[in-house]
């Protein structure tokens, strides 16, 4: 019996019987599809490598970047994007280096890849154009808090692309069970995440996490998808989790592509905690709303 086709039964433990077996069976599908989900091309792999290599250098990152005439395009794509804003062309990886740096270049490199295995298909029920331009604004919106906090670093922009990359999961298996999930979140105004609990036992930060382990992203990457959402809990959060989340808010109070409704007050309540005023909040607020236009050309370079 395929998962979606679970008829509702009795009670174990106050949890609906359906619920359990449903998210047993579920758990099982992603697993033994693991094999079938699409990697990430060794050169990725490298290229995260030697950016984190404090011995490398700029020819050593070029070169592997050059090696996969695909992903060299795509960055080259990207790089002479509006998101940028360079006012000079941008005709070579090594240029890129040296315009951009170490950190977007990978960046760049992670974005187009994934891209290039998930940004495509899935069903009618779901857009997934909208939903990565939402992946790109939270991005955005992490990296910019990151550097209003002194703590500038390229892995909140990766942290924020990839956050809600669970939710293709759902999508890619389980099309029919997930835009009903999709449909009764909207209609009842209850939280997504809430919803899919219920019907799969998981949730897209928990499915999220099996396909960057899968990737073998760094544990900062995934620590930050995997709790971007506990912040509704009693226990302690890593920071990423709470960048994130709070770029996640702000990118919905904007209306950037597709990721839900967002929650009244909670960017003030997050940025309380990363130490930004609500002065300082509703800057950041405006300066995401004034990037609009960068993250509509950075999603059209990928396309």
């Amino acid at each position: 019996m395929e998962p979606n086709e679970v008829k509702e039964g009795g009670e174990a433990g106050g949890v609906p019987e359906a619920v359990q077996v449903c998210g047993q069976q579920f758990r099982q599908v992603i697993k033994h599809r693991l094999g079938s989900l699409p990697t990430l091309p060794e050169v990725v792999s490298n290229i995260m490598a030697i950016v984190r290599d404090e011995h490398s250098n700029s020819l050593q990152l070029a070169g592997y970047i050059e090696g996969d005439q695909a992903i060299c395009s795509a960055v080259l794509r990207v790089a002479n994007s509006a998101y940028y804003g360079n006012y000079r062309k941008v005709d070579s990886i090594g240029r890129a280096v040296v315009v951009l740096g170490f950190d977007q270049v990978r960046s760049i490199a992670l974005s187009t890849s994934v891209f290039d295995r998930l940004g495509r298909g899935g069903s009618h029920h779901f857009d997934r154009r909208q939903f990565w331009l939402h992946c790109i604004g939270v991005a955005t919106a992490a990296r910019l808090i990151s550097e209003r906090r002194g703590h500038a670093d390229e892995f909140y922009f990766m942290c924020g692309l990839l956050h809600d990359i669970g939710k293709l999961v759902f999508d890619e298996h389980l099309p029919r069970d997930y835009a009903h999930v999709i449909g009764r979140a909207a209609s009842e105004r209850r939280p997504l995440i809430e919803l899919e609990r219920e019907r799969f036992g998981l949730d897209h930060a928990e499915a999220g996490q099996l396909i960057l382990e899968r990737w073998k992203l760094p544990a900062n990457i995934i620590s930050g998808l995997r709790h971007h959402h506990a912040w509704e809990g009693s226990g302690s959060v890593p920071e990423a989790a709470l960048v994130v989340a709070l770029a996640d808010n702000v990118c919905q109070e904007a209306g950037i592509g597709a990721g839900g409704a967002p929650k009244a007050g909670l960017e003030y309540l997050l940025g309380l905690k990363l130490g930004f005023s609500a002065t300082q909040m509703k800057e950041l607020s405006q300066e995401l709303a004034a990037r609009r236009d960068r993250i509509e050309g950075f999603l059209k370079a990928l396309e």
